[in-house]
This record gives C-alpha cells, sequence and structure tokens, in this order.
C-alpha cells in the first residue's frame, strides 16, 4: 500500500483545512495510508500527529516572549550560510497579514511518519519546514500543493499588500521598503540554494492563475506543474432549504441575505472594509448583511446585520451558506478559497473581483457576478447587477457544476494516479 505523509503547519485555517480533507478522502479509498504531521494542533483528528520543534535556549524563549507581548514580532532572517537573528519592529511587516522565513527549527525528517513515508506531500508549511535541511537530507519524492506563494516568494504570502481603500474608493497598495526587499531577496535566495540539488520535486497549484506565477519562478519554476483544485464534500455541503436554515440562525426570512466569511475580519487582503463601504452605498433594499469571522466585536456596520462570529463545524458553516440569497467574496487577493467552493456546493451565488482562483471559478451570469474594477464602486455596481440578474440563478445547476468539479473523492483520485506515476517513474 501507498504511503504518504502530508506536511502542514496547522490542521486549521484554510490550507490546513484543505490538507486535512485531501488526507480523509485519501483514506476513503482503501489503497493510500495516509497521515499528516503539522507543528500546530488544535483538535482531535485520526492520521494527525504533532510535531516537538527542538528547545531553543531559555534566554532566546524570553525574548521572543517579551517581543510578542510587546506587539512585534522577532523573527529569523536567513543569511547565505548561516541563520541570523533580526528584530523587525513595526516598521518593517508589523502590517501584512502573514510573514515566513525559510528557517525553522524542526526536522520533520526525524519523525516515524515521514520515515514510514513513499511519498512527501508538503502543504502550507511556514514557520515549520527548513528549507536548506530538509532538501539536504531529503531522497524522497516531495509534491508541493501552493496555498499562496510562500513557497516561490521572499516571505510574503501575497504580492499586493492591499490594506484598505484610498480616498477615491480604490484597492490601495503597501510599498515595500528598502530593508524589507533586501530581508525578500535574501530569503529568496535561501530558497533557490536549498532547491538547487533537488530534481523529485513536483508541484500542484490549485488553478491555473497560481500554475502561471509559479512557473516563471526562480525557486520552484523548473519542475513539472500541475492543476488540481481542493476538494470539498457534497455531503456536507449541499442543497438545503433556505428558510430552514435562516430559523437556524435567527436570521430574517423577508430579507435579502448576504454572507461574508473570512476567518478573521481585519484581514485586509479579505476586503471587508470594501464590502461595508459598498453596502452602506445603498442600491439593493432590504439587505441583511451576515457575517462569519474573528473580531466580530469590533464591527462596525450602519446597516441591518448579525455577526456569528467564528463557526469551526462544518454542517453549521452548510447551513450559514444555504441561509444566504449571495454569497459575497470581496478578495483583492486570493488563491482559491475554502469559502467560494463551500458556497458552490449548496448552490448559493457569489458575487466578488475578479481576482485569482475566483476569476477562474465564477462564470459571471452563470454562478454568480464579477467585478474587474478593484473599487467600491466596483463592488456595489457587481451586487447591483447581480440583484437584476437574481432570477436566472439555478441553484441546483450551480450546485451540480460545483461537485462536478470540486468534488473532494475527485481530487483524492487525481492524487492518487499522480502519485502512483511519480513512484513508477512514468511521467505524470
Amino acid at each position: 500500500m501507498l504511503k504518504v505523509v502530508h506536511v502542514s503547519t496547522l490542521d486549521s485555517g484554510g490550507a490546513g483545512i484543505a490538507c486535512l480533507r485531501l488526507h480523509d478522502a485519501l483514506r476513503r479509498l482503501a489503497l493510500i495510508e495516509s497521515s499528516v504531521i503539522v507543528k500546530n494542533i488544535t483538535s482531535f483528528h485520526e492520521g494527525v500527529h504533532r510535531v516537538k520543534r527542538e528547545e531553543e535556549s531559555s534566554i532566546s524563549t524570553i525574548l521572543d516572549k517579551i517581543a510578542f507581548r510587546a506587539g512585534f514580532r522577532r523573527i529569523k532572517i536567513s543569511g547565505s550560510a548561516e541563520l541570523k537573528r533580526l528584530d523587525i519592529l513595526k516598521h518593517s511587516f508589523s502590517d501584512v497579514e502573514y510573514f515566513s522565513l525559510p528557517s525553522a527549527d524542526i526536522d520533520i525528517t526525524q519523525t516515524d511518519q515521514y520515515k514510514a513515508a513513499d511519498i512527501v506531500h508538503l502543504h502550507w508549511v511556514a514557520d515549520f519546514l527548513d528549507y536548506a535541511s530538509f532538501f539536504a537530507a531529503n531522497r524522497k519524492p516531495v509534491v508541493w500543493t501552493l496555498h499562496d506563494i510562500a513557497p516561490f516568494s521572499g516571505g510574503l504570502h501575497y504580492e499586493g499588500l492591499f490594506i484598505g481603500a484610498d480616498d477615491n474608493g480604490h484597492a490601495r497598495t503597501r510599498t515595500l521598503t528598502k530593508l524589507e526587499n533586501e530581508i525578500l531577496n535574501r530569503n529568496l535566495q535561501v530558497k533557490v540554494n536549498a532547491l538547487r540539488s533537488t530534481s523529485n520535486i513536483h508541484v500542484v497549484a490549485l488553478n491555473e492563475w497560481m500554475r502561471e506565477k509559479v512557473a516563471s519562478s526562480a525557486a520552484l519554476g523548473r519542475f513539472p506543474h500541475y492543476i488540481i483544485p481542493n476538494g470539498i464534500s457534497p455531503k456536507i455541503f449541499n442543497e438545503k432549504d433556505k428558510l430552514s436554515a435562516r430559523k437556524v440562525f435567527g436570521l430574517p426570512t423577508d430579507k435579502v441575505v448576504a454572507v461574508f466569511v473570512a476567518e478573521s475580519l481585519a484581514i485586509k487582503r479579505k476586503g471587508f472594509e470594501l464590502l461595508v463601504a459598498a453596502l452602506e452605498g445603498g442600491g439593493v433594499d432590504d439587505l441583511f448583511l451576515c457575517t462569519v469571522g474573528g473580531l466580530e466585536n469590533q464591527l462596525s456596520v450602519d446597516l441591518p446585520h448579525l455577526s456569528l462570529g467564528k463557526i469551526t463545524d462544518e454542517r453549521l458553516m452548510s447551513l450559514v451558506y444555504a441561509a444566504a440569497d449571495v454569497f459575497i467574496i470581496p478578495s483583492l487577493e486570493d488563491n482559491l478559497p475554502n469559502t467560494m467552493l463551500e458556497a458552490l456546493m449548496t448552490g448559493t451565488p457569489v458575487v466578488g473581483y475578479a481576482v485569482g482562483g475566483i476569476s477562474e471559478s465564477i462564470a459571471d451570469g452563470v454562478n454568480g457576478v464579477l467585478s474587474k474594477e478593484l473599487s467600491i464602486d466596483g463592488l456595489r455596481k457587481a451586487i447591483k447587477r447581480f440583484f437584476t440578474l437574481y432570477e436566472k440563478f439555478d441553484r441546483s445547476a450551480i450546485a451540480a457544476d460545483a461537485v462536478r468539479k470540486y468534488n473532494s473523492q475527485k481530487q483524492a483520485d487525481n492524487f492518487s494516479q499522480l502519485y502512483e506515476k511519480i513512484l513508477s517513474g512514468e511521467n505524470p
């Protein structure tokens, strides 16, 4: 039986959830023995194992705690030959969503799961995978699913660094400082050097947008690339009665309900600021906003709304999507969001910006409406146009199309075939 070990920093968040869903789907095939190793574990899940890191010095640990409590991030900056330690204060990377380095104090090659595996499947491995030591020691075939651009960047996980809207209502980007560019270039070179003598890597993008980006990258561009979207279980995310779903959450049955979901409403890239501005501008009568995500107590929305906070139960989330007339995803940058796929699986049409994998998944006028202009006004117009077309959207057809494209078992079958071809020496 083929053995695969999945490597993921987290068992939560979009990438962590996608990893566990694939793990479960592969186990159901009964042809693959799948396990997962993670750095941080939040809940019990069969076949998932936490890897303990090497103990840092007490002085270093104390400094890290002090920096964290002071609102700073104490991080490692990688040089060409050795790791150098540097304090990056608020003026450097403090306002980006996430910044990571190619160094880590964990050796995953020493785990029982790694040693037993035929295939090593990397997922979101920020602050978990040490590039230099892992690729120097590893002799196993590697499959690497790209959940963002971090594996082939200098540490940024999305490149645009959108930080809200400017005075004209257009998406505003953050400009990198000279120091930040130097750090990014240095860390990217560490990755390039670590991968230079490696050949058996197979890169999986979730969509064409990501495949094009990685194909031109210095770090991973020379390896073979494939497209396999994330999978969603149709047994959980499927069509349900809208009115019954609304009653579960106390949502109004006589209003137009729009749902927005993000792990944290404070993540600028997710565009919540632009969504609120677009909705407060009016244009849709009887609109009611329902939000799911962190920082719910900090919402400031001048329209009827209900914040459900964080929801981790998938069946409950399926009801949230089913309760909606529309799922709005105003991401200014995104790959292939699980939330969008989950909404489509329930038959709920989507409105958003034409960016990343969103632009490839939403057919304008068929399963949603897209705005090509990254602005408050562009999103407002897309929402208005959606409701002029509302009666034309066929929820059953939307759900059926999503099942055909994003069924979790189809994803598992595709990966199973890829693993087999890699081990057999065939050209996948």
